[in-house]
């Protein structure tokens, strides 16, 4: 059922992906339009009809608006994936995955997207913990599509 579910919900990922308006005059400062929401399996939120400008030296925050805090509730023995589409791809982007449970960085470095976009995982905990996910522009300003958490079984 677990698997049946998971596949479910990556298949509404990619049609929602796959749907999404190829570009846009304006980015959008505000809180993504459409978003899809399974409770322990993925949440996506995708910025419609305008895309999310990151700009250099202006780290943003990729919210998970479910939450009040905006952090990523990651629960005991859940893996975390983010997966990031941008405008086009190689893409760079300086992406930091911090605990605040701890404090802990999860991840820092600068990716480059693929045609995929930004694939990143972190793999489970022992303990339930909340993530803040930030990103920057690497040279030049890029817009982002959509992103999305996905809870992993490990």
């Amino acid at each position: 059922m677990k698997k049946t579910l998971k596949k479910l919900a990556v298949l509404i990922c990619t049609i929602v992906l796959a749907v999404m308006p190829v570009s846009s005059a304006f980015a959008s400062t505000q809180v993504p339009i459409v978003s899809i929401n399974v409770p322990g399996v993925v949440k996506v939120f995708s910025y419609q009809p305008s895309y999310l400008e990151i700009t250099d030296g202006i780290p943003t925050e990729l919210r998970d608006i479910t939450t009040s805090t905006g952090e990523w509730d990651i629960p005991a023995g859940k893996g975390f994936r983010l997966q990031v589409t941008c405008d086009y791809p190689d893409v760079s982007m300086l992406v930091k995955i911090q605990s605040k449970t701890t404090g802990a960085l999860k991840y820092y470095s600068i990716y480059t997207s693929s045609n995929y976009g930004i694939i990143i995982d972190i793999p489970a905990q022992a303990y339930n913990d909340n993530y803040v996910v930030t990103v920057d522009s690497s040279g030049i300003s890029h817009y982002i599509n959509s992103y999305a958490g996905i809870y992993l079984d490990y």
